[in-house]
Parts: structure tokens; sequence; C-alpha cells
């Protein structure tokens, strides 16, 4: 049986051993990240191969949308979050949604806050914000695409130093920090 074993060996021109020698190389620091995302495009690949057998028969007014976001933690760690409108069952299409979440990305600096908004096929005119000292409401009033969405801000915001622009579906917010007051009181030491 050994025999078989080298002769096999030989043919193939491999050696066993080698295979556990270059094992501890075949892993890298990236290995659960690269499997993430290869079962993320995986599963894109078999949502846009059902999607395109169903639009035969059934089409969903509007674009189809999967992605994701990778944000480090305060931890340092990397956390995903999927967001899609592609089916979740087999053979079926998302429901027909009348209003949903837009994509949010907050990012803030000593000083500003920015804030980006993804809204696909809006009219700039259609677009209400309204802020308070820290909550930001985003209501889009155009009929075939409702959004409405309230965003904490991280801090207490200036409402007259905002500015906003709208281009090629991105909302891009700038708010200035408000300098946040002491309310403290000095004690005396005796």
């Amino acid at each position: 049986m050994n025999k078989k074993k080298d002769e096999q060996n030989k043919k193939d021109n491999r050696n066993p051993d080698a295979e556990d020698f270059f094992s501890p190389f075949r892993t890298s620091p990236f290995h659960d990240l690269e499997n993430y995302f290869n079962t993320l495009q995986r599963r894109m690949l078999n949502s846009m191969n059902q999607t395109q057998r169903n639009e035969t028969t059934t089409h969903q007014e509007g674009p189809y949308f999967y992605g994701y976001s990778c944000q480090i933690g305060p931890d340092g760690v990397p956390h995903y979050k999927e967001y899609s409108n592609l089916p979740t069952q087999k053979n079926s299409l998302p429901p027909q949604q009348t209003q949903h979440d837009p994509f949010v990305d907050i990012q803030q600096t000593d000083t500003d806050i920015y804030v980006t908004i993804e809204l696909p096929g809006v009219e700039k005119e259609a677009i209400d914000l309204d802020i308070t000292e820290n909550i930001l409401a985003l209501t889009v009033n155009q009929p075939e695409h409702p959004y409405t969405k309230e965003i904490e801000l991280p801090s207490e915001v200036l409402k007259r130093k905002t500015d906003a622009t709208y281009n090629n579906g991105v909302l891009s917010i700038t708010l200035k920090k408000r300098k946040s007051k002491k309310n403290g009181t000095r004690i005396n030491i005796k």
C-alpha cells in the first residue's frame, strides 16, 4: 500500500510532507476577512442570478441595491453591516417598499460633523432638512421615493452654521459643533 502511495507521489511530483510544512503559511491574519468577502460575493452572485431568472415574470420598480459598510469600532475591531433590497427567500422578490431608510454615514472632527446620506433618484427640491440641537430630521416628499429619517448627532450643533449640498443622489451636510459650556461652580478650598 505504501509502495503505491510512493509511486503516486512520484507521478504527481509531490511530497506529502511538503503540505504539512507549508500549511502555516497558507493562513493569514486576513483569513476571516477574505472568507467574509468570498461569502458576500457568492451571495451577491446567487441573488443576482435569482433576480435575473425572476425578472421575466415579475419586476420590482426602482433599482436593486446590495452592499456593506465597514466601520472600525472604539475597540479597534471592524464591524460589518449589510444592506440590500434583494430577495431573501428562494424564488421571491422583495416586497414593494413604500418607504425605507437611506444609507447614512457620520464622521466628525473636533469642530465639525459631516453627514453623508445616499438618496438615489430623488430631486433636490423634494428634500426637507430640519435640525435641533442634536437631531437632524430628513424628509423626502417625492411619491416614488419617500424617505424619512431622524439622525442623532454625536454632539450639539450650531443651527445657523450648517452647509448642505446635493449632487448625483448624495446629500452632504457639514455642521459646526457647539462648544460645550462649562456648567461648574468654582469651589474654594479652606
